[in-house]
């Protein structure tokens, strides 16, 4: 399986899943990202802004807020990846 075929199928199976199961890995993701030594030992971090079945970030993002991190999230503008 080449990087193209991979994509297509993890595209297709993370499309395939209802919004409960979504929400649901998405909240055991952020949990076990706020255990990391990294995740406590960073100012920085980046992020994103979920769009379709992409795992949900919001409570990850509520936790780098509250832990004063700086949070940084990129907008593509003229295909330039910027961070804000």
């Amino acid at each position: 399986m080449d990087k193209k075929d991979f994509r297509e199928t993890a595209l297709y199976l993370r499309e395939s899943l209802n919004k409960k199961d979504v929400e649901y890995t998405s909240r055991g993701i952020c949990e076990e990202v706020t255990e990391l030594e990294v995740y406590k030992n960073a100012a920085d971090i980046c992020l994103y802004m979920h769009i379709n079945n992409e795992v949900i970030l919001d409570s990850l993002i509520n936790d780098a807020f509250k832990n004063h991190k700086n949070v940084w999230l990129p907008k593509v503008i003229d295909k330039k990846m910027n961070f804000y």
